[in-house]
């Protein structure tokens, strides 16, 4: 159990990543805090691009052929941050089946209760080289309480635990953690999950129809990824109406990700967008 999955990440690279020696692979883009554990422990960041025209899709023989002597660490984010990408079952026993014991292979799912792919939890018995992430935060809704999870071998488990500071989790938020967990709670999160998938299919047609949004990616999380020809118009003007939306930059500069809501807040996306449809400096 960690402080949320992102403490996993820290800890997964602190263990496996000597200074200045080891490297670890991540796909780009993909969620920002692999590079950032990276930074910090001093490891070298091997990135390897997906394609926005092949819907990200995360290619195994591209990292493979990046793959060197050093990397000891690769992590796939299934389905990925901010791209809504999930690898498939058979490309990711095919990469740890390839790397075998060369490289720990680092699956992140804090958004998978949101597709309909199976957890890479099944795999564990048969790899001995996969990691697992999880956590609270996405369809459970408990950022707040920071627990999540690494799931592996029980002697890297073991190290990774040796690693972690002590008394890491609060008993409070064990008390709170033991809450969400029950049966009702979680039936509650499931109806909540749904939901969520439901507008989210709801929303992609919405979007897809306007003329400032040239494309929608299809995803597996709770958010969409969308292209808008003058995506920097679109924040603004969400923002005037307290709409708040994601927008990354860089190689996304003309992308925006946005959160799935309830489906009040969802309308309330939708009345917004509708007063920028037409508009010429869209």
């Amino acid at each position: 159990m960690t402080r949320g999955s992102s403490e996993a990440i820290d800890l997964v690279i602190r263990t496996f990543c000597r200074a200045d020696q080891d490297s670890a692979l991540v796909t780009s883009p993909s969620f920002s805090m692999y590079r950032h554990f990276a930074e910090v422990q001093g490891a070298n960041l091997i990135e390897v691009d997906t394609l926005a025209e092949n819907n990200f899709a995360i290619d195994v023989d591209a990292i493979l052929s990046a793959c060197d002597d050093t990397t000891n660490l690769i992590f796939i984010c299934s389905p990925n941050n901010p791209t809504g990408t999930s690898l498939p079952r058979a490309e990711l026993e095919r990469l740890l089946h390839e790397r075998g014991d060369a490289s720990a292979v680092v699956v992140d799912e804090a958004y998978i209760e949101f597709g309909d792919k199976a957890s890479a939890m099944e795999l564990l018995e048969s790899h001995s080289n996969l990691l697992v992430l999880r956590t609270l935060s996405k369809a459970l809704g408990f950022a707040g309480a920071r627990c999540g999870a690494v799931a592996g071998p029980a002697d890297v488990v073991d190290i990774l635990a040796a690693v972690q500071a002590p008394y890491a989790l609060a008993t409070p938020v064990v008390e709170c953690v033991e809450d969400v967990l029950q049966d009702d709670q979680l039936r509650l999160a499931e109806e909540a999950v749904q939901q969520t998938i439901s507008e989210r299919k709801r929303l992609a047609a919405t979007l897809a129809a306007y003329d400032f949004i040239s494309k929608v990616w299809p995803s597996d999380a709770n958010f969409l990824l969308v292209r808008a020809i003058d995506a920097a118009h679109v924040m603004r003007e969400c923002q005037k109406e307290n709409v708040l939306l994601r927008h990354f930059g860089g190689d996304l500069d003309d992308c925006i990700r946005i959160t799935i809501g309830s489906r009040g807040e969802n309308d309330e996306l939708i009345r917004v967008m509708d007063t920028l449809q037409g508009q010429e400096n869209v």
